[in-house]
């Protein structure tokens, strides 16, 4: 407990610039969508939201795919992201999961192909809030004390933290690739060409 307390009293925040990769080919209309990633609390749901209210595209929340009523709710979960992610609508998708390449080799290839905007800015008392918040996060360990959740979602943004740098690496890295910084205020109508 001492640990964790000392790290949120520290008030350490993880701190790179957004950026956005390929943007422009979803602008365009030559890729279908748009993958939003970062931390919890780093502003995803709102970055969605406003991307999508700006150029009229549905926006989804990947955490909206978990059904608790289900027998194996983590598999229907993984099957929902995958659907939509591979189907052919226009969709600006947010979420953590699209960082954990580990977890979908099956669609490895296919998210690194994907636009995608990294938020990079997040406090860690942000990061534990949103994800105490969640209500799916919750579900999933409602019968544990708040000490262990609170421990279970440190421990969590650690493992985020490693996906993040390496999603990121690996998306930057790819051939081609068109790196911007990201501004949510810059965006405008006008950008679009479909």
């Amino acid at each position: 407990m001492s640990n964790i307390i000392k790290l949120i009293q520290e008030s350490i925040i993880f701190s790179d610039k957004s950026i956005s990769i390929d943007f422009d080919k979803f602008l365009s209309g030559r890729i279908k969508k748009l993958l939003i990633v970062g931390f919890s609390g780093s502003g995803k749901t709102s970055t969605g939201k406003q991307i999508s209210k700006i150029y009229s595209k549905s926006f989804f929340k990947i955490d909206d795919c978990w059904n608790f009523k289900l027998k194996n709710p983590i598999k229907q979960f993984d099957k929902c992201l995958e659907y939509k992610l591979l189907n052919k609508k226009i969709y600006i998708l947010e979420g953590i999961n699209f960082m954990d390449l580990k977890a979908y080799p099956n669609i490895r290839k296919f998210i690194l192909k994907q636009p995608c905007i990294i938020l990079g800015r997040s406090s860690i008392i942000s990061s534990i809030k949103a994800a105490i918040r969640n209500k799916n996060y919750n579900q999933l360990y409602k019968n544990e004390s708040y000490y262990k959740n609170l421990k279970r979602t440190f421990n969590t943004n650690k493992h985020i933290f490693n996906n993040y740098n390496i999603f990121k690496r690996i998306r930057c890295n790819q051939p081609n690739a068109n790196i911007q910084n990201f501004d949510l205020n810059n965006l405008s109508k006008d950008d679009i060409q479909w």
